[in-house]
């Protein structure tokens, strides 16, 4: 069992540093903005979990936290669209989608 744990210690270890170092090479690309959607998304899945966890028990929080940031990346578009009369944008939802498969990693 304790063999088991630290081999997927290892295994995650491992697999966040090497999309970590990804993320640092996709970034020199990234415009600002996304940059800023990546991590607002990571940012918030990983207080949500932290938070849902310690008040109803972490079995769902980080679901939950998935879900609560992804409504709030489409409620931010739709008030870019509606509101401030711009685009509506599907790169601004795949930065943030890149944001919470980040936070889930680590």
């Amino acid at each position: 069992m304790v063999v088991n744990l630290i081999a997927v210690i290892i295994v995650a270890g491992a697999f966040g540093t090497y999309l970590y170092k990804e993320f640092r090479n996709v970034a020199k690309y990234m415009e600002k903005d996304k940059k800023l959607h990546v991590f607002v998304s990571m940012g918030l899945v990983v207080v949500l979990s932290i938070v849902l966890g310690i008040l109803y028990g972490f079995a769902r929080s980080i679901g939950y936290a998935i879900i609560i940031t992804i409504f709030i990346g489409i409620c931010k578009e739709l008030y870019d669209k509606l509101v401030k009369k711009t685009k509506f944008s599907i790169g601004d939802l795949k930065a943030d989608f890149y944001g919470i498969v980040y936070a889930i990693v680590i």
